[in-house]
């Protein structure tokens, strides 16, 4: 075998190589740190390419896909491979501006409500819980009430064994849409994702807001509370 760390590591890394010429390539890396290196970055560069993918656009896929295939020389195609992995972590650092922006740019009511679910207090009198007791392996700890931009709200906090917690807040209207939200049945029933917080939003039987850290929770409050 010809002494070429580039080409064989690609090849390699391909699944290219006889059974023979296989083994005998891997005894020689355990010798050879040229190749081995090679073989090293080489499959971080497409560990890396595997784990961007999804974050690319289609469009960007196809285009890099087609160009790296139509490349033989494997140190070219490896460079490229790189190239691609770049090019995907810029659009996914795009996205990821694009999350913050609507995570921490939201309505005024939306942003306080999200602050008080964080546990820094917005609504800090004490008020009679209402809602059921225990929602899946939730259960309800307590009731908290007040105002925020001119809507008055009750809050009803629920939490696990495991350290899920999630909160239902009812007002007396409606509450805005977030920054990023997806429509549902209506203007006024939404959900969205913003960092660690999962939010429902429906305006019957009573104006809601559901916020919680796993949405398999989030769900089962909204059906329990028939807010869908």
């Amino acid at each position: 075998m010809a002494h070429e760390p580039e080409r064989n590591a690609a090849t390699y890394l391909a699944g290219l190589m006889g059974a023979r010429r296989r083994r005998a390539f891997e005894r020689h890396m355990l010798e050879c740190e040229d190749c081995w290196n090679e073989v090293q970055v080489a499959r971080r560069g497409r560990s890396l390419a595997e784990s961007a993918r999804e974050l690319a656009p289609q469009f960007l896929k196809e285009r890099v896909r087609t160009v790296v295939a139509g490349v033989e020389h494997p140190a070219r195609r490896r460079h490229l491979v790189l190239l691609a992995t770049a090019m995907a972590m810029v659009m996914s650092l795009a996205g990821l501006g694009y999350w913050w922006q609507a995570s921490t740019h939201q309505p005024a009511v939306i942003q306080a409500v999200l602050t008080d679910y964080r546990g820094q207090r917005v609504l800090v009198r004490a008020a009679t819980p209402k809602l059921p007791q225990h929602i899946g392996d939730l259960v309800l700890r307590g009731a908290r009430q007040g105002e925020i931009g001119g809507l008055r709200l009750v809050a009803y906090k629920y939490r696990d064994h495991a350290g899920h917690h999630l909160v239902v807040y009812r007002a007396d209207g409606p509450f805005p849409t977030a920054n990023g939200a997806v429509h549902l049945a209506s203007e006024e029933t939404w959900t969205a994702t913003l960092g660690e917080a999962v939010l429902y939003c429906a305006p019957r039987p009573v104006s809601s807001l559901v916020i919680g850290d796993d949405a398999r929770d989030v769900d089962r409050a909204a059906a329990r509370l028939k807010l869908r």
